[in-house]
C-alpha cells in the first residue's frame, strides 16, 4: 500500500513518545522536561522521566535493555543553545509531539463508537472533511470514524479495542461493552459551512479545508458509561456518576472573534480524499508560527524483517541518524513525520550535540504476534558508554545488569519495596510485588508492522502496548484487592 498517494512515492511515520511508562533498570535518564532547546520550557506530549517500550535518543545510558533513553537527539547540556528565532524551538517540540497529542485525540475521538469499516473516502478534500463533521450532525459517529485517513482508522481502533478488552477482563468494564458504548458522549453538528476558495493545497496529497460556520453541541452523560456494578460498588461507595451536561459551540462566532477558521487537513490516498487528525495537528503547529509545509519528504524505506527494523532503528538513534530514524517509521500511519521530516532535518542540523559517547554493540531479540503487528521483545543488549562496556538481560521476570565490571539484578520485588509506603497494607504491598514481576516478565518490546513487504517501527503501536502491558500485569483479583484495601 502506498499512502498517501504520490505518484508511486511512499510517504510515511512519525515519532512517538509516551503513555504508562514501564520500570527499566538504568536511572538517571535524560529529562524530557527540555525542549529540544535547552531551557525551553516543557512542551505538550513530553514526559519526565524512562519509557522503554520506544527510546527515542542518543547520548545517554540505555533506559531497559536495549536502547537508550527516549526522545529524538538532545543537545550536549553543557553547551550553549543557538540563538533563539521566534519561536521555532516550540513548533518542532509541537511537530514531534504529533502523535502523542494526535494518538489520544483519534483514542478519544474512537471511544464514541467503534466503526469497523473503512469508508470508500470523498471525492475532492472539501467533501473529506464534510463527510467528517456532518456525520456527527447526522448522529453517524460510526460513518466519522470510518472516513479519517485509513492508517489512523486502523490505528485508533486496534488500540482501543485492545484496551477495552482487557478492562473487560479486569472487571472494570461489563462484558457487553465494546468501542460502541464506553464514552456516554454524542455529539451533533448543524448548519455546517466550508470558504472552499480558502482551501490551502500543500502539496498533491494534502489539502487544507477551512471551516467558518455551523454549530457543535456536545451531550455527555456519564451514567451511561458501562463501568461493571461490582466495580462501581467498590471504588465508588457513593455510586456511579451521574452527571449530564451539554455545551454548544458557535463555529461561526468562534471565526469572527479569532479572525481564524477551523482548519481540516485532509489527505488523500489512493484516488480517495479523507480527513487527518494527525495532520490537522501538525498544520495548526505550523500555522501558528507562520511556517509553511516541506514541499519535498523524506520516503518510507523499511527493514527486511521485524527484527532488522529494530535493529536499524537502534542504529539510527545511537548514531543521531534522524532521517533513517524517519524512513524506518510506518508509511501509513506516521505519513504527516515523513512529509514534515525535512524541516525537522534542517531545524535539527543546526542544534548543537556533543559527541556520540553511547554504541550498541549487540541487540538479542525474538519476536511474537502482536495486533496489527509484530511484537520484538528484546532479551539482552550488550552496549559502550563513554568507552565503558554495559549489558542487560532478561532473566524471567528480573533484569541483570552489567556495568564497569559490576553485576546487578533488578526484579519485581525490588522496584515494589523502592514504591512501598509504611501506611501501604500488607496484601496490596504483595499484589505490587506480582504486578512488576509479571510486567518485567513480558520484556521490553517494540512492535513493528508491514507495508508493502516492507517491515517499520510503529511509534503509536509500542506506546499502546507499553500501556497494555500495564494492564495485563494485572488480575481481576489484584484489582478487587487494591479498592478493598481502600475502604
Amino acid at each position: 500500500m502506498t499512502y498517501p498517494d504520490s505518484g508511486g512515492q511512499q510517504w510515511g511515520p512519525h515519532n512517538p513518545q509516551q503513555y504508562p511508562q514501564q520500570p527499566g533498570p538504568y536511572q538517571n535518564q535524560p529529562n524530557w522536561q527540555q525542549g529540544p532547546y535547552q531551557g525551553q520550557p516543557a512542551q505538550p506530549g513530553y514526559h519526565s522521566g524512562p519509557n522503554p517500550t520506544m527510546p527515542y535518543g542518543a547520548n545517554q545510558p540505555p533506559q531497559g535493555p536495549g536502547f537508550p533513553g527516549e526522545g529524538f537527539p538532545q543537545p550536549d547540556p553543557y553547551q550553549p543553545g543557538p540563538p533563539k528565532r521566534r519561536r521555532t524551538g516550540l513548533v518542532i517540540s509541537a511537530i514531534v509531539a504529533v502523535i502523542a497529542i494526535a494518538g489520544g485525540v483519534v483514542v478519544a475521538v474512537w471511544a464514541f463508537n467503534r466503526g469497523d469499516s473503512v469508508a470508500a473516502g470523498a471525492q475532492n478534500p472539501t467533501e473529506a472533511a464534510t463527510n467528517l463533521v456532518s456525520s456527527l450532525g447526522n448522529g453517524d459517529v460510526a460513518g466519522m470514524l470510518s472516513s479519517l485517513a485509513p492508517g489512523e482508522a486502523a490505528l485508533a481502533r486496534d488500540m482501543l479495542n485492545d484496551t477495552i478488552d482487557e478492562l473487560k477482563r479486569l472487571e472494570i468494564l461489563k462484558p457487553e461493552a465494546d468501542a460502541s458504548n464506553v464514552s456516554g458522549v454524542e455529539l451533533k453538528t448543524e448548519n455546517l459551512r466550508f470558504d472552499d476558495s480558502a482551501a490551502e493545497q500543500v502539496n498533491d496529497h494534502v489539502t487544507i479545508t477551512k471551516l467558518v460556520d455551523g454549530k457543535l453541541t456536545i451531550n455527555s452523560d456519564a451514567s451511561k458509561i458501562p463501568l461493571a456494578d461490582e466495580f462501581v460498588s467498590k471504588a465508588m461507595p457513593g455510586g456511579a456518576p451521574t452527571g449530564k451536561e451539554t455545551e454548544t459551540v458557535d463555529i461561526g462566532e468562534q471565526v469572527q472573534r479569532t479572525g481564524e477558521p477551523v482548519r481540516i487537513a485532509t489527505v488523500k490516498s489512493g484516488e480517495a480524499w479523507y480527513p487527518s487528525l494527525f495532520y490537522s495537528v501538525a498544520d495548526y503547529a505550523l500555522a501558528e508560527e507562520d511556517m509553511e509545509w516541506p514541499k519535498n519528504a523524506i520516503p518510507a524505506n523499511g527493514a527486511g524483517s521485524p527484527e532488522e527494523a529494530v535493529q536499524q532503528m537502534a542504529t539510527a538513534l545511537t548514531n543521531q541518524d534522524l532521517r533513517r530514524t524517519i524512513e524506518l517509521l510506518p508509511p501509513d500511519e506516521m505519513a504527516v513525520l515523513h512529509d514534515v521530516g525535512p524541516l525537522l532535518l534542517d531545524t535539527m542540523g543546526r542544534v548543537p550535540s556533543g559527541p556520540n559517547e553511547f554504541k550498541i554493540d549487540k541487540l538479542d531479540t525474538e519476536t511474537s504476534e502482536a495486533t496489527g503487528g509484530t511484537k520484538v521483545i528484546i532479551t539482552s543488549f550488550q552496549g559502550t558508554v563513554q568507552g565503558q562496556q554495559i549489558s542487560a538481560r532478561q532473566s524471567g521476570d528480573c533484569y541483570e545488569m552489567t556495568s564497569g565490571g559490576q553485576s546487578q539484578r533488578l526484579c519485581g520485588s525490588d522496584i515494589a519495596s523502592e514504591l512501598q509506603d509504611e501506611d501501604l497494607p500488607p496484601q496490596v504491598a504483595a499484589t505490587m510485588e506480582k504486578v512488576f514481576s509479571n510486567l518485567l516478565g513480558q520484556g521490553v518490546g517494540v512492535i513493528t508492522t508491514e507495508v508493502d513487504g516492507k517491515h517499520y517501527v510503529s511509534p503509536m503501536r509500542s506506546i499502546g502496548d507499553s500501556f497494555l502491558g500495564v494492564l495485563r500485569s494485572f488480575e481481576p483479583g489484584d484489582v478487587k484487592e487494591i479498592l478493598n484495601s481502600l475502604n
